[in-house]
């Protein structure tokens, strides 16, 4: 792995402090720091600006005071679940009429695939189940999705041509001859005539404005609307949107501060984590994971559930079946990466791996985890009934929606850099060779790290504090601060966790270095008075022993590599 400091944006001078060290590397001016790191109320947009968002808030008030039917259709991923929710919530506040539809996420995305006819029998009775309530419905709130599915909109009128719908959405919105204008109020940022600022809003955002603008019209508000801005913040992170934007920043950090929801607390205190103190990197690995992996193992229904419940006793019981599942996507997943990095050409500048036997719900889990490895696109597909269809997923920013939307027979629906993706399975040699055409460059074989600046093992104490103050939001946007760490000298090497695949060293300097899930072999070329360098996450690690009753802290490195140092004599 090749190591590359990060070019300052932002000259630094020798007597700034960390704090502005860092920044001016990010490219953060002096007078804009306090703001970035603690973004405040001021930093949310009027919500008023997003395109229809009053029509639909008042829209939403007329089903409330008319005591209509209303049904939430929820998307199979954590920020449609969360946005869901956070409607199911907000108005069962006002009204008891509220149901919800779903689908499996194997089924894909969007409103049409929760109401076609299936031949098989499962999906087939849930449909059933999602038409009828719409054939009841009066008013239907679409969250997250559709924002494309002109398929969906004809199947909803053609179950109930007398319902109203609205879209809540913050897809990319395709270029069409039709205008789904025409068929539904639709609320996205995304919209061309939207004039909204933030671009970046995940469903989760635009579904909490829109229930704020509702509430603000009630005659009798009793709902703090906050009581949301946990959920709000597990759908901004768990959808990857652009954390370096201020509103965006706000509330992810004010949601992560209010953790309410039983769900949430459940799964924080099932992953051990602390519910009081929850970072964006606690959401990604402790919190979407396993909402997420319930609707990719066909029981979307447990994420919902969880999420929708006050009852601690039946969160635990969920989040015991959600964890379950879990495990079991980790397993598949695994084997689906082994698989098909059998198929993986190296020269190819998008790897397009393809299998008849394909499950949608992983295709977007593996290709990400294969375009870390190979460090470029990959797009997983099914060949099947004469299409090319899966999920494609870029990487170092290069949008491969908007490539693959150059061609009129390709659908890429969803984010720029993550799309689903359907076309002609007979235009497949056509696409390698508009790929090999328009893209350009291929990234090197060696994959490639970068770090922020360089540190002694003995100054970390200098670091930490500064350094979580960055992390504690981070992700697209705005990447995790990485230090390379000099003059470390192992004073210890373990091999710890029940399952003996976390690898940890301690160091005379009074760090310690630790990787987690690997085999006991790594590293093991350093040991007992070696001395190495390491790249890796800063941090401080908090332990209480038991025995001694002493909160102990440890300046510590999240490994991302290492490499030993040689003396030669």
């Amino acid at each position: 792995m090749e190591w590359i400091k990060r070019k300052p944006k932002i000259d630094y001078r020798k007597t700034d402090d960390v704090i502005t060290k860092i920044a001016k590397i990010r490219g953060i001016e002096e007078y804009e720091i306090d703001d970035f790191l603690n973004p405040t109320e001021e930093e949310l947009f009027d919500a008023s600006e997003m395109r229809n968002a009053i029509k639909a808030s008042e829209r939403i008030k007329k089903a409330i005071d008319e005591n209509q039917n209303i049904v939430i259709s929820i998307d199979p991923d954590v920020d449609g679940i969360t946005s869901g929710v956070i409607a199911i919530r907000f108005l069962k506040n006002y009204t008891d009429n509220v149901e919800y539809i779903y689908q499996q996420r194997e089924d894909g995305h969007g409103v049409y695939t929760q109401l076609k006819d299936t031949d098989e029998s499962e999906r087939e009775e849930l449909n059933e189940n999602n038409r009828n309530k719409v054939k009841n419905a009066e008013l239907l709130i679409i969250v997250d999705s559709s924002s494309n599915d002109f398929k969906g909109i004809e199947k909803i009128n053609e179950l109930n041509n007398n319902l109203d719908i609205i879209i809540l959405d913050h897809h990319q919105i395709e270029e069409s001859e039709q205008n789904i204008d025409d068929y539904v109020l639709l609320v996205n940022p995304q919209h061309k005539d939207c004039e909204y600022p933030n671009k970046h809003l995940s469903g989760a955002g635009v579904v909490f404005k829109v229930m704020g603008l509702v509430n603000e019209l009630m005659s009798i508000q009793n709902v703090n609307i906050n009581q949301y801005s946990d959920l709000v913040a597990v759908g901004l992170v768990g959808d990857l949107m652009r954390v370096d934007i201020l509103e965006n920043r706000y509330l992810i950090s004010n949601g992560l501060r209010n953790i309410k929801n039983v769900g949430i607390t459940r799964i924080l205190k099932g992953a051990k984590q602390n519910p009081n103190f929850v970072t964006s990197t606690t959401v990604g690995f402790s919190i979407a994971p396993i909402i997420n992996g319930s609707a990719r193992m066909g029981q979307i229904e447990l994420a919902i559930e969880i999420l929708l419940t006050d009852d601690d006793n039946v969160a635990k019981k969920l989040r015991l079946q959600m964890d379950k599942l879990n495990k079991q996507r980790r397993e598949i997943q695994a084997e689906l990466v082994n698989k098909y990095e059998k198929q993986v050409d190296t020269k190819d500048k998008i790897i397009i791996i393809y299998d008849e036997n394909s499950n949608s719900g992983f295709n977007g889990l593996v290709a990400q985890d294969l375009s870390q490895k190979y460090q470029r696109p990959v797009f997983v597909l099914r060949d099947h009934g004469g299409f090319m269809s899966g999920s494609g997923r870029s990487y170092g920013g290069f949008d491969t929606q908007s490539l693959m939307l150059g061609l009129d027979y390709v659908e890429a629906n969803g984010h720029s850099q993550a799309h689903g993706l359907s076309f002609p399975s007979e235009k497949l040699q056509e696409v390698k060779e508009y790929i090999v055409k328009n893209v350009k460059t291929i990234k090197a074989k060696e994959p490639v790290l970068y770090y922020d600046f360089e540190i002694e093992a003995d100054e970390a104490l200098e670091y930490i504090e500064a350094i979580e103050n960055f992390n504690y939001i981070s992700g697209i946007g705005f990447p995790k601060i990485i230090v390379k760490v000099t003059n470390i000298t192992v004073s210890e090497r373990s091999v710890i966790g029940k399952l003996n695949n976390t690898v940890k060293w301690d160091s005379i300097e009074g760090m310690n270095f630790i990787k987690f899930r690997v085999s006991e072999e790594y590293g093991s070329d350093v040991d007992l008075f070696d001395e190495m360098v390491a790249v890796g996450e800063l941090q401080m690690n908090v332990f209480y022993n038991f025995k001694t009753r002493e909160t102990i802290r440890t300046p510590q490195l999240l490994l991302n590599d290492y490499r030993k140092v040689w003396f030669f004599v």
